[in-house]
């Protein structure tokens, strides 16, 4: 509020507009009251000029806030409207709406600061969320390491089953092979008996 308050261009609220007209009063009346006391009225003239100049700037511009222009302030009462009417919502000719650009005036933004203690609650949110997620991949790799030992484990149990099954069918076959040795022993002997016993005859 109160920016170039000697220019009859642009636009303010109702609010600055009033504000303007309570400055006038009292410093019209400080005046009165020194003119009075040191009876120096035509010195004192020139100290008016600036202050109607004021008024009528601020009341251009509140008629430009309603769409009009500052002529309509010299309308009798009109300042009653002037002081109660709310201003145009949306751009007009006059330039923009004086509530939005007071309240998203992007040259006077700035970032907003966020207080220590925010800080320290999100380094310690952020130190959590690690700590959860190296716990977690911990938590897998141990998971990995237990399966691929029992994987192994079955593994060798498996190998073993098939040594030995192996193992039982060459001593099986060995066996096999002994009987039938000694079957050809017996054939033999047999076959020497009746040798000698054919030899004893034509002796």
């Amino acid at each position: 509020m109160f920016k170039n308050i000697f220019s009859f261009n642009g636009r303010i609220r109702r609010t600055e507009f009033g504000i303007s007209y309570i400055i006038y009063f009292v410093v019209y009346l400080f005046l009165l009251a020194v003119t009075g006391m040191f009876h120096q009225n035509k010195e004192l003239f020139f100290v008016f000029i600036p202050l109607v100049w004021f008024l009528l700037a601020q009341g251009s511009k509140r008629c430009h806030d309603l769409g009009k222009s500052g002529w309509w302030q010299i309308i009798p009462f009109y300042v009653l409207w002037l002081l109660f009417q709310d201003g145009d919502p949306n751009e007009n000719e006059y330039g923009e709406n004086p509530k939005f650009k007071e309240v998203f005036d992007a040259e006077s933004y700035e970032d907003p600061i966020a207080p220590p203690i925010y800080d320290v609650l999100a380094a310690n949110a952020a130190a959590d969320i690690i700590d959860d997620a190296v716990m977690m991949d911990l938590a897998a790799n141990e998971q990995q390491a237990v399966n691929d030992s029992a994987y192994l484990s079955a593994d060798d149990n498996t190998q073993s089953d098939l040594d030995n099954a192996d193992s039982s069918d060459d001593s099986s076959s060995y066996d096999s092979s002994d009987s039938s040795g000694s079957d050809d022993s017996g054939s033999y002997d047999s076959s020497d008996s009746s040798s000698s016993d054919d030899g004893m005859d034509s002796f």
